[in-house]
Parts: C-alpha cells; sequence; structure tokens
C-alpha cells in the first residue's frame, strides 16, 4: 500500500514539474514566435493588432526593406568583425594569463592574481574610462570595441580554475620531449580545454554582438556602428524614417501601406538576434560542460 501511494505522489509530483515546465517555455517561446510572426505580416495587420503567433497576409517586404538599408548592412559587418576579433583577442589574452597564474612555479602569481582581481570589485567610473579612451586615440575607432574588452577577470578565474585541474604528467611529458611553455599551451593545453573555452568564447561573443553602448558613447561615426546601435535608433524613430523610404522605394502604391514603423522594427530585431542565437546549439555540450568544470575548485 505503501509502495501505491510513494508511486503516486511520485506521478503527482512529475506532472505538477512538467505543467510548470511547459508553462515557463511557452512564456520563453512565444515572445519569440510573436516577433517573428510580426516580421512577416503586413503593416495593415500590425495596425489591426491581429498578429499574435501565425503572420498574418505574409510578406517578405519588411526584410526587403532591412536589406536594402546599406547602414544596417554595414553595421551587421561591423557586429561580425566585432564578435570575432573580439572573442579571439579575448581568449588569447585572458587565456594565456589564466594559464600562467595556474602554475605554482611562477613567481609573483599570488600578487597577479590578486592584481587582476581589484577592478572586478572597484571600477574606475564612466567619466576616467571616458577620458582613458580618449586619450589613448581610441574615439571614432573599430578597436574600441576590442582593446577594453580584451580581458575579463571572472574568465580568468574560471580558466585559471579549470587549468589546475589538468593532469602535470600530459605537461613533464611533454617538457621531457624538449617542448616549450608556449609550445604546451597551444599544442596540448588547448586542444584539451575545448569545453572551458568554448563556454568563454560563448559568453565573450553574445556580449560583444548585443554590446551598443561603447558605441553610443565613443563612436560617431556611421560606418562604425554596430547593429545592435543601429537597432536602439531604429527603436527610437531615429532610423526608421530612412528605412520607410527604402521599403517604399520602387513599391506601388496599393503597396505602400504594407510598411509600419513597427513591423520594420520587428524585422529588425529578428535581423539582430537569430544570427547569434543559432550558434548557441553547437555550442551548448561545450557550454554546460565549461561552465561545470570551470566552477569547481580543483
Amino acid at each position: 500500500m505503501l509502495q501505491v501511494k510513494k508511486h503516486r505522489s511520485e506521478w503527482i509530483f512529475q506532472t505538477v514539474l512538467a505543467a510548470i515546465m511547459i508553462m515557463f517555455s511557452v512564456l520563453m517561446i512565444y515572445p519569440f514566435l510573436n516577433i517573428f510572426a510580426k516580421s512577416l505580416s503586413t503593416g495593415s495587420a500590425m495596425i489591426g493588432r491581429t498578429v499574435y503567433i501565425l503572420p498574418v497576409s505574409p510578406t517578405l517586404n519588411n526584410y526587403w526593406a532591412i536589406f536594402n538599408n546599406s547602414l544596417l548592412i554595414q553595421s551587421l559587418l561591423v557586429s561580425v568583425a566585432r564578435t570575432v576579433v573580439g572573442t579571439m583577442f579575448h581568449l588569447v589574452i585572458t587565456g594565456a594569463a589564466a594559464y600562467a597564474c595556474s602554475k605554482k612555479r611562477l613567481k609573483g602569481r599570488y600578487f597577479l592574481t590578486v592584481f587582476f582581481l581589484i577592478p572586478m570589485y572597484f571600477g574606475g567610473g564612466l567619466l576616467p574610462s571616458y577620458i582613458l579612451i580618449t586619450k589613448l586615440g581610441l574615439m571614432n575607432s573599430f578597436w574600441v570595441y576590442i582593446f577594453p574588452g580584451m580581458f575579463s577577470t571572472f574568465n580568468f578565474l574560471v580558466m585559471m580554475t579549470y587549468f589546475k585541474q589538468l593532469p602535470e604528467s600530459i605537461e613533464e611529458s611533454a617538457r621531457i620531449d624538449g617542448a616549450n611553455d608556449f609550445q604546451i599551451f597551444t599544442r596540448i593545453v588547448i586542444p584539451v580545454s575545448t569545453p572551458i573555452i568554448a563556454t568563454i568564447a560563448l559568453l565573450v561573443a553574445v556580449g560583444h554582438w548585443n554590446s551598443w553602448f561603447d558605441a553610443v558613447l565613443y563612436v560617431n561615426t556611421a560606418k562604425l556602428q554596430p547593429v545592435q546601435a543601429v537597432l536602439q535608433q531604429i527603436i527610437q524613430g531615429t532610423q526608421t524614417t530612412t528605412l520607410l523610404r527604402n521599403a517604399q522605394y520602387g513599391t506601388t502604391s496599393a503597396n505602400t501601406n504594407t510598411f509600419t514603423t513597427q513591423s520594420i522594427t520587428m524585422a529588425t530585431l529578428c535581423f539582430t538576434v537569430f544570427p547569434i542565437l543559432f550558434v548557441y546549439p553547437f555550442l551548448q555540450k561545450y557550454f554546460v560542460k565549461g561552465i561545470m568544470i570551470g566552477g569547481v575548485k580543483g
């Protein structure tokens, strides 16, 4: 009898848990479906507020308007270049520092670790950072996106913890064969550290792709604006007029009502979100494993 009650209670618990998870899944997925449906709907359907999950009067004109905007395409290229270059620089600088500080034979490694930890707790502030960027001559430069983000204390700690867990026998064997520290790091440590490298790469890439505030502060040139900064301008309405004019260019008067500010904004949101969203499934297995391993002290 107790066995039956136990199974029944477990079934009730699992049912309630599944219902809760389904509810949260719907709450998470619905905004994406709604935005995607609106991006494929006409402006008149948007005005009528009849779009929920499925597109109404499906059309690709909103995306056509985006791809006919040279500024938005240029900003996409800037974001891609920033994400790729910024992630590579971050992995090289942060990874090299973490590997060096993970070795007990490094003199002063405790001092260096504490030195790296200070900016994590005490920041200089926005005004000193702006003055520093100005003095370094990085204003209106592509490298203003790269240099300030080449090192992260949190990622440094995670990678250092991971490197400490690697067996020392591997490096000792390589050192006996005549390999130096650089060869050990590039040919042995990096290949066996794929989970943590992929995890950090994903976090840094998403940060670069979604960043827009640094462009507002340090970049006035339109050709160097990332796609998120242009999206922010579209939401505020400063770029919407240009998009609407490009959208209506070449269309007949009967089709001009297919474009509205909100429909083009929804298409732009999809245009900026989906590229980085498609990358995550390929790195998911490394992401979970890297966070679990890198967060455990060896």
